[in-house]
């Protein structure tokens, strides 16, 4: 009876454990996929490629860099505890490039305005956008492999399926 009792208490935290890994670490790590490709192109997509006009790609592309930014920052928040020791202080950098990165964000955008019609036009600098964006991917990548090393994304205990667990994520599940 009693280890019955120890191996229900065992799998009610691990089943705690898993929910708070979808929802704080994996949830995270799909929505910057999308976007890193909003940053990019302006959309998500091939499709949409064509609905929007030059100023809202524009700021698309500022908001998801911005947003990339701070999904960065709450999955640091959200997995540092988990962290082997060994790499902690390793990880604990990114808290500080995260920094600079964010003093950088406010350097990506130019302001200009059109005398003749006194409309205010905002524009990337795109080689400073470049430089944030891809410091940021760098630490996704980074981060990616220290949260599979303290098995947040590929447990070493058991099979996962990863389109399952993709279709879960989406749909919010």
């Amino acid at each position: 009876m009693a280890l019955e009792s120890q191996t229900n208490q065992k799998s009610d935290i691990w089943n705690i454990a898993k929910g708070y890994v979808t929802l704080k670490v994996l949830k995270i790590l799909v929505e910057n996929d999308t976007i890193v490709n909003i940053a990019i192109y302006g959309y998500e997509n091939i499709e949409e490629s064509t609905g929007y006009t030059e100023e809202i790609i524009t700021a698309k592309r500022i908001e998801a860099i911005r947003r990339l930014h701070t999904n960065l920052e709450k999955l640091y928040s959200n997995s540092e505890f988990t962290i082997l020791k060994k790499e902690l202080q390793e990880f604990q950098q990114y808290k500080d490039t995260l920094k600079v990165v964010y003093e950088a964000l406010g350097k990506i955008t130019k302001e200009t305005i059109d005398q003749r019609t006194n409309i205010k036009k905002i524009t990337i600098d795109e080689e400073h956008f470049k430089k944030c964006l891809d410091e940021m991917r760098e630490i996704m990548r980074e981060m990616n492999k220290q949260l599979n090393n303290a098995n947040l994304i590929f447990p070493s205990s058991e099979e996962t399926d990863i389109e399952k667990m993709k279709e879960e994520l989406i749909e919010g599940g």
